[in-house]
């Protein structure tokens, strides 16, 4: 039997015409034309004054963190160009670091965290001699900081770390060089170098993995003082080193803010069980750590409009957290890194 044929209606054969299908061509040419040129125009003008700032640390301190910088074409002194908080694309810088922080920490056999009142560090070697000393005798940071001040290599660089247990002390004295003059200065210990400590393959050394860096500068407002601020300012980063080379870092300046705000950079918490020893309660509150001794660190939060925090919750002298209290609400950037994270 023969198969009907099936008729189509003519609605069914319908399609777009050629001069329907130009127009739509237009059309859309004239919607990506326009997105284009508003995608030029937001990223010509993201460099607003109210996102970026230009700052002027201290020469050294420049040198210090980011090597050489050009003068400045107005005031011929080296300057930052940063870019103000809250910025989320300083927050992915943030994120990427970390992944890093956390990768390296995940790789060492040790961590030391030594708070800082100065701003400059010049520790950051690929290797530690030992020169006699038993890796087993560096238990704690208070030991690695005294391991750096009597290791020949380190000593000088070793005069900006003050001896702490728990908390660092609220201020410290360090020296400070200017041209020819070396003098003893006083400041608040916001800052921190974080040694992450690689297997070695010898047994005279240490093998470093990677300095962390954590620091806060003050910038206040002085209108007898070309390069300040029009308000008071602190600018702030967080560097990893690899032998002496900076590798990754973020920074963010946060205007209407100042150092105070900015709280200790870490605390190290005890193994619970030398609360035997009965020592100071600055000291004591601080042994709590149930299996390995640990850090608490923060870094400061580009996503945050201001350095300070929110209000600080009520806690006895006798509570760990009455040591740090400034960064409730600061940021989101904390840390709970064991001491010894291989063990």
């Amino acid at each position: 039997m023969r198969t009907p044929t099936v008729c189509k209606s003519p609605s069914s054969t319908k399609a777009f015409s050629l001069i329907e299908l130009l127009l739509v061509a237009a059309l859309g040419a004239v919607v990506f034309s326009v997105g284009a040129l508003a995608f030029r125009v937001v990223a010509g003008n993201q460099r607003t004054a109210g996102s970026w700032q230009t700052v002027f640390p201290p020469q050294a301190v420049i040198q210090n963190f980011f090597g050489a910088s050009e003068p400045h074409p107005k005031f011929e002194v080296p300057y930052i160009d940063s870019y103000v908080a809250p910025n989320f694309g300083r927050c992915n810088q943030a994120d990427i670091l970390r992944t890093r922080f956390l990768e390296d920490v995940e790789k060492s056999i040790a961590v030391f965290g030594l708070p800082r009142a100065s701003n400059i560090n010049t520790i950051r070697p690929p290797r530690l001699e030992l020169r006699g000393v038993l890796p087993q005798a560096l238990d704690t940071p208070e030991a690695f900081r005294s391991f750096l001040a009597a290791n020949t290599d380190t000593s000088a660089g070793a005069a900006n770390f003050p001896s702490f247990r728990g908390a660092p002390p609220l201020t410290a004295t360090y020296p400070m060089t200017s041209g020819t003059t070396t003098s003893t200065v006083i400041g608040p210990v916001t800052n921190a170098s974080i040694f992450l400590i690689q297997p070695s393959g010898s047994n005279s050394q240490l093998w470093v993995r990677a300095v962390y860096e954590i620091d806060y500068i003050n910038l206040p407002t002085d209108s007898a003082v070309p390069t300040a601020p029009d308000v008071n300012c602190v600018f702030a980063s967080v560097r990893r080193y690899v032998n002496g080379t900076l590798t990754h870092y973020y920074d963010v300046v946060y205007r209407g803010s100042n150092i105070s705000q900015a709280g200790p950079p870490l605390v190290h918490f005890e193994r619970s069980s030398r609360a035997g020893l009965s020592e100071a309660a600055s000291i004591q509150k601080f042994k709590k750590a149930a299996t390995q001794p640990l850090y608490m660190i923060w870094w400061p939060d580009p996503g945050s409009a201001t350095l300070a925090g929110t209000a600080a919750g009520t806690y006895n002298s006798s509570d760990p957290q009455s040591s740090y209290s400034q960064h409730e609400g600061q940021t989101s950037y904390v840390f709970v890194v064991p001491q010894f994270p291989a063990s």
